[in-house]
């Protein structure tokens, strides 16, 4: 909502959210065709819905965090104010520059992420 000079108050609102989101989701890797090594993730937002998408093990950590910015909903804490973990072993995912999913440990199949606040 703009303020009395037209301008959007400091600090952003929804609709820059959802223009980031676009903005995050036009920037991921095409997914993977089946029978390329690549893992499933599934990640439960805050508000409940689930989203799930398939990345190469030669993606980057990185774009797990673009992927969960690009379904964020308004419960969703913004880019930066949350952290991504898998379950079994427990290890957080950190997006560190270059680092892929298959150094951090991830294997072919299926992964649940855990969004951390």
């Amino acid at each position: 909502r703009a303020g009395p000079s037209g301008a959007a108050p400091a600090g952003g609102g929804w609709e820059e959210r959802q223009a980031m989101r676009d903005e995050k989701a036009a920037s991921l890797p095409p997914e993977p065709a089946e029978g390329t090594a690549a893992c499933t993730f599934m990640v439960r937002l805050p508000a409940g819905a689930q989203h799930s998408r398939r990345f190469r093990l030669t993606d980057q950590v990185q774009h797990l965090y673009d992927f969960v910015d690009s379904v964020a909903d308004e419960a969703t804490p913004p880019p930066g104010g949350y952290r991504l973990a898998v379950r079994f072993p427990r290890r957080v995912l950190e997006p560190r520059e270059g680092c892929t999913l298959e150094a951090c440990g991830i294997q072919p199949g299926k992964e649940a992420l855990v969004l951390e606040c």
